[in-house]
């Protein structure tokens, strides 16, 4: 589990800054389970504290779940900019090993990167039309413009899926293990193990 003094550890994720005026703009896309997404709240706090433009993008149920949160960290990203977006996905009714199951099968998982994809296009087309119009005669506009394009997509190890979608639109991309040391090393050695029974 990644906790505060973990995230001074955290691997550059952007690569160098061009000459524009906006800080980089980081997707993350996290499993909606409290063990997935508490660490990409934690590292969606510490990228903004950088100057990094967030937004976080997960189920609709998670989404909402988020946004009625009465909980400090929810409320502290909103109030500091981070953009919440739902997927449009329409799976209310699954439960979090009933949608693991899901999206790992070739229907969901194609469902979830047509989804993803939807998402960042618009978010590209956004920050590429408010680039070439400068339109900001409403205060949304206003807020809209103040973000970057996105650069980069983090993800965890059961969104391994938005890695098609980082690439389709040759983003960055980086995976946040957010499981403990001990798992990692289960993965990592799980062959070897298989192999030796």
């Amino acid at each position: 589990m990644v906790d505060g003094s973990d995230m001074d550890q955290f691997p550059t994720l952007l690569p160098p800054s061009s000459s524009s005026p906006l800080p980089p703009h980081v997707i993350l896309v996290s499993t909606p389970l409290p063990g997935h997404s508490i660490p990409f709240l934690q590292a969606a706090k510490r990228l903004v504290d950088e100057g990094v433009t967030i937004t976080y993008v997960s189920t609709d149920d998670h989404i909402s779940q988020l946004l009625k949160s009465s909980s400090a960290a929810s409320r502290e990203l909103r109030s500091r900019g981070v953009r919440f977006v739902k997927l449009r996905d329409g799976l209310k009714h699954l439960s979090g090993s009933d949608f693991l199951r899901y999206v790992h099968s070739l229907e969901g998982e194609r469902n979830m990167i047509h989804l993803l994809e939807e998402v960042v296009v618009e978010l590209l087309q956004s920050s590429d039309h408010l680039k070439e119009s400068g339109d900001a005669s409403s205060v949304a506009a206003a807020a809209l413009q103040q973000r970057s394009t996105p650069c980069c997509l983090l993800y965890d190890m059961f969104s391994t899926w938005s890695q098609e979608v980082a690439d389709n639109h040759k983003l960055a991309k980086h995976l946040l293990f957010v499981s403990g040391a001990m798992t990692l090393c289960a993965f990592s050695q799980a062959r070897f193990f298989f192999h030796r029974s």
